[in-house]
């Protein structure tokens, strides 16, 4: 499944089109919860490997809206999005952050009147990373930034944080010292510095010192909603491997993070990959795959190394983030760098997704998608509403498998049949010394909070029942989360999605099974399938898999199906194509004369019909093989020719041909051998 691109940049419009997108986004508004869909966001770029390269917005979303780019003394400038395309932004390159300490107006507002999703890449030939934005609208007040630790001095751990309004008190505690900067001095590793950010306001911190310095860890907190950014500059992944490679992505705030954490090693790799588990609280116990490997204060991690082609559970006993580093390409001396991706929790998990790989220029990757679902789900899933070949792997006692699933340059949507089935999806690529990934999208609910068990409304995108799942029961007086009771937490009612495949062809005269059993229903229901097989808006035809007969051609149908689930219905059209046939002659045979007579002329009966249901206008000729003027026929009726004297001991053979065409140009042609011998015949 491909969308169009449209690329832009400030000011700017490039009259081209691609067919390529970046990022991952829910699809439509399949989730009521809080996600990275919005209608606002407050997003940057950080600093980028030796300046250069590009930073760019990529633009989508599940209705036609406009969307306004403004910040850093840029803008107003105005872009369409449009549903099933992807809108490129180009921003100027002076808009990414510098320095450390030093408060700059580069933040960049995005807004729109209806919900989109936006990605950032910022990009540089072998230094390249993306994130998904998270919208205003989940913005929080607390957060705990991951990073990774410096390359050198000269390549440092780094943060970011941008402002939504004016008079924003933050405070900031480091991990590791900072470097200083003109608005803020070098602040102490643990040391809180203080300071006031207006709207649109950002200021980047960079870590101080050697390879000891690693920024994650930091806690910024805020007297009113920011957007948070960490990464690194070109960050070394484990430390010494070759080669380095910009890391990022936008933070989700502390109250987002959940407990339960599914990885997936990257693919094509074999020297394993690097995961650090961040904690909210004091007291923070660490499983993996049931087996406690630590207990953490707030703002510790603990990072593990694990073995490529291995799947795993990770568990805390408080909120926590999960953030997956892929190694440099000298690890394995595989085509690869590093990159940081923010593994969503299970409990964050949505069942639909648009997600798609950069653009083939500057650097074409080989990508992938990393999928988990549960393993008696499997069936459900579609990728490109096709189910997915590849082979799972079961991830522990979990009730989950996990697939890396390469796929081809271009948007990919990747959803569940039913949507109250959680799925997990990660992208990312590789190229030479070269690399992205980021989640393909999340809910972003505020499951770490204290919760109040409320009544249940359908797709309200609340934890009803207080168990850290939202919308994970279907409408069906069953218990579809084996907690123990029924319908307490209920998904949103979606209406089926009909297909009725095609477009077809058939030839006149012949039939065609129609095949609708590619719809779906979320809910799971069982299906009722009926046709409009004659477009006059009357589905009088019922089951899934009808024939269509092409009564008369050349002709283009439309025929409609309607499929009905307790949701509703939904209606899918496509086109039968019916083809002309020439007309049909009947094989025959001339008799063969022995002898000349006027009184035996040879006498044929020539039967020609119209495999329309319509019969067309026919019109024959025969054409006796003699030089003589062909002769016009009438079907079922007999003709004679009289092919005059020969001489005696002769024998003459004569081609006969019989030519019929309709009235739509279709034409065909039978001939047969008619042979007289010479002499008169004796009476």
């Amino acid at each position: 499944m491909k969308f169009n691109l449209k690329s832009w940049s400030l000011g700017i419009l490039h009259p081209f089109t691609l067919t390529l997108v970046l990022a991952g986004a829910f699809i439509g508004s399949v989730l009521a919860a809080p996600d990275n869909q919005g209608k606002e966001f407050v997003l940057g770029f950080m600093e980028n490997y030796d300046g250069g390269g590009t930073i760019s917005f990529y633009l989508t979303g599940p209705t036609a809206t406009r969307v306004t780019v403004q910040g850093g003394g840029f803008g107003p400038k105005t872009f369409p999005v449009v549903p099933e395309e992807i809108t490129s932004v180009t921003l100027p390159i002076s808009l990414r952050a510098s320095g450390s300490g030093t408060i700059e107006n580069k933040g960049l507002l995005l807004s729109a009147r209806d919900e989109f999703v936006v990605y950032g890449l910022n990009q540089k030939e072998f230094t390249t990373d993306a994130y998904l934005g998270l919208p205003t609208d989940v913005a929080g007040t607390e957060y705990i930034v991951p990073s990774f630790s410096n390359a050198k001095k000269t390549l440092p751990s780094e943060l970011q944080i941008i402002a939504h309004q004016d008079g924003t008190e933050i405070t900031f505690t480091p991990k590791k010292a900072t470097v200083k900067g003109v608005d803020v001095k070098s602040i102490r590793a643990k040391k809180s510095a203080h300071f006031t950010l207006n709207r649109l306001e950002s200021i980047q911190f960079k870590a101080k010192g050697g390879r000891l310095g690693d920024l994650t860890g930091s806690v910024i907190i805020s007297s009113k909603p920011v957007s948070v950014f960490g990464g690194h500059q070109c960050g070394i992944v484990p430390n010494r491997a070759l080669a380095c490679d910009h890391l990022v992505e936008q933070i989700p705030p502390v109250n987002t993070w959940g407990n339960s954490f599914l990885t997936t090693p990257s693919a094509s790799r074999t020297g394993g990959d690097i995961f650090r588990i961040l904690a909210a609280n004091d007291g923070t116990a660490v499983e993996i795959d049931g087996e406690t490997v630590a207990e953490l204060k707030k703002g510790q991690f603990e990072q593990v190394d694990l073995a490529s082609g291995t799947f795993h559970h990770i568990t805390t006993s408080g909120p926590a983030l999960v953030v997956q580093y892929a190694k440099g390409t000298s690890v394995d001396d595989v085509v690869s760098d590093p990159f940081m991706i923010v593994i969503p929790p299970t409990e964050q998990f949505g069942s639909s997704y648009l997600v798609s790989t950069p653009l083939e220029a500057p650097v074409a990757f080989d990508n992938y998608l990393n999928i988990v679902a549960p393993t008696d789900k499997l069936t459900g899933l579609r990728l490109d509403d096709r189910s997915i070949a590849v082979p799972f792997t079961a991830i522990g006692n979990t009730g989950y498998s996990g697939a890396q699933v390469p796929v081809a340059i271009g948007a990919h949507t990747l959803r569940h049949l039913s949507s109250n089935v959680p799925i997990g999806v990660y992208a990312y690529g590789f190229a030479n010394s070269d690399s992205y990934g980021y989640p393909g999208g999340s809910r972003l609910a505020k499951i770490a909070e204290p919760c109040t068990p409320t009544e249940t409304v359908q797709g309200d995108g609340l934890d009803n029942d207080c168990d850290r799942k939202i919308d994970e029961e279907l409408l069906n007086e069953l218990d579809d989360d084996g907690d123990g009771r029924i319908d307490e937490d209920l998904a949103p009612v979606e209406p089926p999605v009909a297909n009725a495949g095609g477009p077809y062809t058939v030839n006149e005269g012949s039939s065609i099974t129609l095949n609708g059993t590619a719809a779906s229903d979320p809910n799971g229901d069982q299906l009722t399938f009926a046709w409009d097989l004659d477009n006059n808006g009357s589905f009088e035809t019922s089951g899934a898999a009808p024939t269509f007969t092409g009564a008369d051609g050349p002709s283009v149908h439309t025929v409609t199906l309607r499929v009905t689930g307790s949701a509703g219905s939904s209606w899918a059209s496509t086109t039968v194509t019916v083809n002309n046939v020439a007309p049909r002659i009947e094989d025959f045979t001339p008799a063969n004369l022995a002898c000349f007579s006027e009184t035996n002329p040879l006498s044929l009966t020539i039967v020609f019909s119209d495999p329309a249901q319509l019969n067309d206008t026919l019109s024959a000729t025969i054409d006796w093989g003699d030089g003589e003027p062909g002769e016009v026929l009438t079907s079922g009726q007999p003709i004679e020719h009289d092919y005059g004297y020969i001489s005696e001991d002769d024998v003459s053979r004569f081609t006969v041909t019989v030519t019929a065409s309709d009235e739509d140009g279709g034409v065909s042609s039978l001939s047969k051998e008619a042979s007289v011998e010479g002499g008169v015949c004796i009476d």
